[in-house]
This record gives C-alpha cells, structure tokens and sequence, in this order.
C-alpha cells in the first residue's frame, strides 16, 4: 500500500467537501490523523489507509456521514 499522507484541503479535493468538513472529521474521532503542529495551532495528515478504511466503514454502515 502507498505511504501517502493528505492534508484536510487536499483530501476535501478529493472527496469533494469543505476543508472544514474533514478537520471537524477528525476533531470528532470518526477520522484518524496525525497532529504535526506545534503550539497551539493544529496540522493534521491523514494516512490515505486511514481515510480509505473511513470511507468503507461509512459506506457499509450506511451511517449517512455526507463525504
């Protein structure tokens, strides 16, 4: 598998949402990233294995999540 890392702008291109839709994702535990930042500013990556496994489980739980 590829060891590509994403910001939130990146795979919100991807997925076709806001940025905004991705972060508050990953604030509410449903998305799984890695806080890079330091001091009180956050910098996630997500691991694109990470995003992929979100997607199948959104897509078979049929749990409505709108990405």
């Amino acid at each position: 598998m590829n060891d590509r890392y994403y910001t939130p702008s990146e795979l919100a291109k991807i997925l076709r949402v806001n940025p905004r839709t991705i972060v508050s994702l990953i604030r509410s535990g449903k998305l799984e990233a890695l806080d890079v930042g330091t001091g009180k500013r956050s910098h996630w990556r997500i691991y694109e294995g990470q995003y992929r496994k979100f997607l199948a489980s959104s897509y078979n739980s049929g749990s409505g999540t709108d990405v």
